[in-house]
């Protein structure tokens, strides 16, 4: 199942969720497919059972404020996804999502704004875009903790916005190739319980007080089970590249 209408990581197996070991996940690309290593370093982690209560209704609706749309046509198919409010004119989004799109239009209430991409990568599978007026209050961002209760924000790619309530399972170092299918240094990641869609790329994994703690790329093959998001920790690295132009124009995938 591709999260972007270009296509996104799906998992070929589930990865395991006890001992250290090398899973293989499929990313689905056009024309091609790649394959990245998902190394699961030994951490703590917990059975589907173990699930705690879910986020609150208060705490979606809340987060839904600082959470849009977002897509482009300048790739041989339409692109879509979600991004969302780190600063008021600073959004996040996934790379995959906005790769070879040079102005992202964000669906912003019942109107549309402009972005240009201000920082890109695509080992993380992460960009950060910038818009010229600001939209709101942004989210707070800080870490995973295994086992708890989060949710996903996000939009459909049918432009509805979507809830799904989650389960932080395991913090992961994942290494192989970036989005285009190049060798990578790999990101920090999180599987999580429960499954994700088309669409839900770019959407802000957040805890039970509202904290975005990951950023959703990739599900797991037939969109049951597993799905994977960037620790936060991969935001922070990016943001240290945001400069005041836009990024040169990237690929599409």
């Amino acid at each position: 199942v591709a999260l972007s209408a270009t296509g996104a990581c799906t998992n070929s197996e589930e990865p395991p969720s006890t001992t250290p070991t090398s899973t293989s996940v499929t990313t689905s690309t056009t024309p091609t497919s790649t394959s990245v290593t998902t190394s699961t370093a030994p951490t703590s982690t917990v059975p589907p059972s173990k699930t705690s209560d879910e986020v609150p209704e208060t705490v979606l609706a809340a987060t839904r404020a600082a959470v849009h749309s977002v897509r482009g046509l300048d790739c041989r198919k339409a692109q879509v996804g979600t991004t969302f409010l780190i600063a008021p004119d600073l959004l996040v989004t996934s790379a995959h999502v906005v790769a070879g799109i040079e102005v992202p239009i964000l669906s912003v209430g019942a109107g549309e704004v402009s972005s240009r991409v201000v920082a890109f990568d695509p080992v993380s599978d992460l960009a950060i875009l910038r818009t010229a007026e600001e939209l709101g209050e942004p989210l707070a961002m800080g870490e995973a903790t295994v086992g708890t209760a989060v949710a996903l924000v996000a939009y459909d790619g049918d432009g509805m916005p979507v809830e799904r309530h989650l389960t932080v399972r395991q913090a992961i170092r994942a290494t192989g190739e970036d989005i285009y299918g190049e060798p990578g240094s790999g990101r920090d990641a999180l599987l999580l319980d429960g499954s994700v869609a088309y669409g839900n790329s770019g959407g802000p994994i957040v805890d039970g007080s509202g904290t975005v703690v990951g950023v959703v790329f990739a599900n797991t093959r037939g969109g049951e089970g597993t799905s994977f998001a960037v620790q936060v920790g991969e935001v922070h690295v990016l943001l240290a590249e945001v400069g005041s132009s836009p990024v040169p124009p990237t690929e599409c995938r």
